[in-house]
């Protein structure tokens, strides 16, 4: 609807005739138009589909089940990503989501919403080609069970590593980079940014502390970290090798001291 940068309800309701099923607004994944943009907030295109008794679908994308685990200091990104309940707060009829990305589950989908809605969906002969097996179901109601109890900030990964502390990385980093200098590995801890991406919040970056490994072969050394068993996966910035302990459990710190020292061996 509309033209690439600007979108007004008007322009749906325009398109709309006898001939039409439902009005589906896709939510953009994994990047972000600035400038000059304009598109209809969720609630307006809500009152638009009840006028014309269509029902109105959202595919959202990364299941960001909004900011309430979190608090500014430890995720200071702003909520450009929508909420599901805020969705159907707003009338969304149907909301498609993923059950991994942002929510943190098993790859899967879900979709929530009307309940004569869903089931219209449910007896759809497609519905037995697309629907997941036994252990996804558990996967996935384990981690729903984490959001529901108040645990998800600790027990579901993305979550957990969203959550984490500034000061808690800066404290293992600098752990981690006295244990490196003690065995003959030249480094340093520098500040640094978390990208989020994964198919959602594009351009969000929380603020992490980064443990820099200094040589003259970093594409080599690179290449030796990866090779190692565990794999360490970094990157390279300023011709350093860089590593965020956001994304490494803390009880694998010795794990990942022991990999930086034999791949800098090698």
């Amino acid at each position: 609807m509309g033209t690439t940068n600007r979108t007004r309800a008007a322009d749906y309701a325009a398109a709309i005739s006898d001939r039409t099923g439902a009005m589906l607004l896709v939510h953009p994944s994994n990047f972000r138009m600035e400038g000059f943009t304009e598109r209809p907030a969720l609630a307006e295109l809500a009152t638009l589909a009840r006028r014309f008794s269509v029902p109105l679908i959202e595919d959202q994308g990364s299941g960001w089940l909004g900011l309430d685990l979190f608090t500014p200091e430890t995720f200071p990104a702003d909520a450009r990503e929508p909420a599901v309940r805020d969705s159907i707060r707003d009338g969304t009829d149907i909301v498609a989501f993923s059950a991994d990305k942002l929510l943190g589950g098993p790859q899967a989908g879900l979709v929530v919403g009307r309940a004569d809605l869903l089931a219209r969906i449910g007896r759809h002969p497609l519905m037995r080609a697309v629907r997941v097996d036994k252990v996804t179901y558990a996967g996935l109601e384990a981690t729903l069970r984490a959001f529901t109890s108040g645990r998800a900030a600790a027990t579901v990964p993305v979550m957990r590593m969203l959550a984490l502390p500034l000061a808690a990385l800066e404290a293992r980093a600098t752990r981690l980079t006295a244990h490196l200098r003690a065995s003959g590995v030249a480094c340093d801890t520098a500040a640094g940014v978390s990208t989020i991406g994964g198919g959602s919040l594009p351009g969000e970056t929380l603020p992490t502390r980064l443990v820099r490994l200094e040589t003259d072969a970093a594409d080599r050394l690179l290449a030796a970290l990866r090779a190692g068993r565990p794999p360490i996966i970094a990157r390279i910035a300023d011709d350093r090798i860089c590593l965020d302990l956001r994304t490494v459990p803390d009880h694998d710190d010795d794990a990942l001291g022991c990999g930086v020292i034999d791949a800098a061996a090698r």
